[in-house]
């Protein structure tokens, strides 16, 4: 099985180099080159070439968005018996060692304890030495599209799970390169403009949890649903509840997240 980290370490470099105007309009035929790809894609996939069929889609996500409706289906299936299926294993299985914490490992991986037990269905107090654990190489990066108010949670360029997010009122969120510097659970919110409203008041805007950016730019929840989809917030980037629970739990501190337009 082909390693999903050196198939896909350049697609996002490929994207960025491949968009254009065209890469946005809408789509009614599909095109001879895309289909004769789907069939390659629907080969592997049948061969249970699962990881490389992936890497296949996810090439087609980044590098062809305007085809991202054909290849949904199809994308979130291979992303699900990869990152959330515990009986595929797509590289080498751990074997516990006596000593051995869910922290311990997944720091190897980089991946945060709390994914890699839900991975595995499994818990703190049930890890036990002999046990095989399903292992994902990390860190998992994101992209955050602004226009398309949608963020992207990738493995080394690999799909895993698109988000509907909310975003900053006059273009407030900023574009660039940043990495995850702080997960806080049940944030207390400092109001920039003076004053505080502590961990688990309901009107606490953050939401229940809080990965900073830097510079008071951060992804958090929300206590607004409508503002989902809009650009309502000071310049942070905000998820419902249930998705921000999963985004905090997949991203660890240093993880790259790319916010663009």
């Amino acid at each position: 099985t082909a390693s999903y980290e050196s198939i896909g370490r350049q697609v996002i470099e490929d994207d960025i180099a491949s968009r254009s105007e065209d890469a946005v309009a809408s789509v009614q035929i599909i095109p001879a080159e895309l289909a004769s790809q789907l069939r390659d894609i629907d080969i592997l996939y049948r061969d249970q070439r699962v990881a490389e069929a992936h890497a296949a889609l996810s090439s087609l996500y980044w590098k062809k968005p305007q085809f991202r409706s054909l290849i949904k289906s199809r994308l979130e299936h291979t992303a699900s018996l990869i990152f959330a299926t515990a009986d595929q294993h797509f590289e080498q299985p751990y074997d516990v060692q006596f000593g051995d914490t869910l922290g311990s490992i997944a720091a190897q991986y980089h991946l945060s304890w709390n994914y890699l037990a839900r991975l595995n269905r499994t818990s703190p107090e049930k890890l036990q030495a002999g046990q095989q654990l399903k292992v994902i190489t990390g860190p998992f990066s994101a992209v955050v599209d602004l226009d398309d108010f949608a963020m992207t949670i990738h493995a080394h360029g690999w799909f895993l799970h698109r988000y509907q997010i909310g975003i900053g009122k006059d273009n407030k969120t900023p574009i660039g390169e940043f990495t995850v510097q702080e997960k806080l659970e049940n944030p207390t919110w400092y109001n920039p403009d003076g004053g505080q409203v502590d961990a688990d008041d309901p009107s606490n805007p953050l939401g229940e949890y809080w990965l900073g950016l830097g510079d008071h730019i951060g992804i958090h929840g929300t206590i607004d649903p409508e503002s989902i989809g809009a650009s309502k917030s000071r310049g942070c980037i905000h998820l419902a509840d249930p998705d921000i629970e999963e985004v905090f739990h997949l991203l660890t501190t240093g993880s790259k997240v790319t916010i663009r337009r």
